[in-house]
């Protein structure tokens, strides 16, 4: 696409690498997709990738040059180039839409996957579906979801010249529902960094993405609806950005921009009901590029604190009238980092570092941005009284028990 006539500088797309060729995945599935998945993203393995050339440096958040020799007030067209860490750097002068989409065009990938199964007669048969994601690292890192990728046996990734490459999955982690892959090309154009955290609710977002798995590269323009919405995706609690935005099956993975051109979200999911519009979410990236970073570097994600408990929401109780809101204790497991610090059962735990914790999924949020050897106070109220309690957090295991127990059952993330 050139750049408008009135632009007083002149974006040039770099020249193609080198591309792998192959076939994209046919697109006349993207009507089956519309009714039956957010993104396309199919269930599996994930495996463990890296490059011989070592480990790349960690993401950082990256501060845009918004100014220019001739002090045009216009930004230059250049490469991403890496700043402080996060959350430290703040959003840079406001672009047109059009340079937003002319920035993030290139950075921008259309996503197909291919997923093996066994159908009811005992067949084999693949599955096709296809979603979003971005460049992150000029030499092929792409961060998309995780159930984007989920379960695929062939992965392709097409950038906006039109060129496709095979991909392999460098990690996942169903949690955050964030997803690296890696693609063998070199001199790609990677997103700039921001600040999710910066944010107001009202702000103006853009989208890039991929709908219907057959329209690429495809912009949407909203606004930020509301921070640090905690919804539970098969009974795991996120904490998303909820905003108003058209959001279609095979947008999820793909960047969400400020109005400075930096991303800060990834498309993940929309609320599928009768009578509901426009409501779709977004995993802010100050969360994204903390478990891209581990994806990268380890192929998992890692330090994962543990508190050690069973519970229950205090609604499903007969005798929920006698507590105080909290998160009820059902059992304390042996051994845990709960048990040391003298939580014990039928405790209703009410705070969380002094912030006031009225459910599972509170909690869980609360308890998983701290990392392990963290020590937290924890208020539970237990005979009539509150109680501090220091716990210091051990590693999560493979089996954990913290889990929430509410689901809105109007949320149908995947739109299934």
């Amino acid at each position: 696409m050139e750049p408008n006539q009135h632009f007083e500088f002149q974006i040039e797309r770099p020249a193609a690498p080198a591309a792998k060729r192959r076939r994209f995945m046919p697109m006349y599935i993207a009507l089956f997709l519309a009714f039956t998945l957010l993104v396309g993203g199919a269930g599996g393995a994930v495996g463990y990738y890296m490059s011989e050339n070592g480990e790349p440096e960690p993401l950082q958040q990256q501060q845009p040059d918004n100014t220019d020799p001739a002090n045009t007030g216009k930004t230059p067209d250049k490469t991403a180039v890496p700043a402080a860490a996060l959350p430290s750097a703040q959003g840079g002068s406001a672009l047109s839409i059009q340079e937003i989409f002319e920035f993030g065009d290139r950075s921008t990938v259309a996503i197909s996957t291919m997923t093996d199964s066994v159908n009811v007669f005992g067949q084999p048969v693949s599955q096709a579906s296809a979603g979003s994601g971005f460049v992150l690292t000029a030499d092929g890192y792409i961060l998309t979801n995780h159930h984007v990728i989920d379960g695929a046996s062939d992965i392709a990734v097409l950038l906006y010249d039109g060129s496709e490459y095979p991909a392999e999955i460098i990690g996942g982690d169903m949690k955050t529902d964030i997803a690296v892959l890696k693609i063998d090309a070199e001199g790609l154009i990677p997103v700039q960094i921001g600040d999710s955290d910066s944010l107001k609710v009202g702000d103006q977002v853009v989208g890039i993405g991929n709908p219907l798995g057959e329209l690429a590269n495809s912009l949407t323009v909203g606004h930020l609806s509301a921070k640090k919405r905690i919804i539970s995706i098969d009974d795991t609690p996120r904490q998303m950005l909820q905003i108003v935005a058209s959001v279609s099956p095979g947008n999820s993975g793909g960047p969400l921009f400020n109005i400075s051109g930096q991303v800060i979200g990834v498309v993940s999911a929309k609320t599928v009901a009768d009578g509901v519009e426009g409501i779709g979410f977004a995993i802010p990236i100050n969360l994204a590029a903390d478990i891209a970073n581990e994806l990268i570097q380890n192929g998992k994600v890692t330090g994962r604190p543990l508190l050690g408990i069973s519970y229950q929401e205090l609604a499903v109780l007969d005798n929920a009238d006698d507590y105080p809101k909290g998160v009820y204790v059902a059992q304390v497991n042996p051994g845990s980092a709960a048990e040391t610090a003298g939580l014990k059962d039928g405790d209703v735990i009410t705070a969380f570092e002094g912030e006031r914790i009225t459910s599972g999924s509170g909690l869980l949020i609360a308890k998983d941005l701290c990392r392990v050897g963290d020590t937290v106070t924890v208020t539970v109220w237990r005979s009539g009284q509150e109680i501090d309690l220091l716990v210091t957090f051990t590693e999560e295991a493979e089996e954990v028990t913290e889990q929430p127990t509410n689901q809105n059952p109007y949320f149908n993330p995947w739109g299934r």
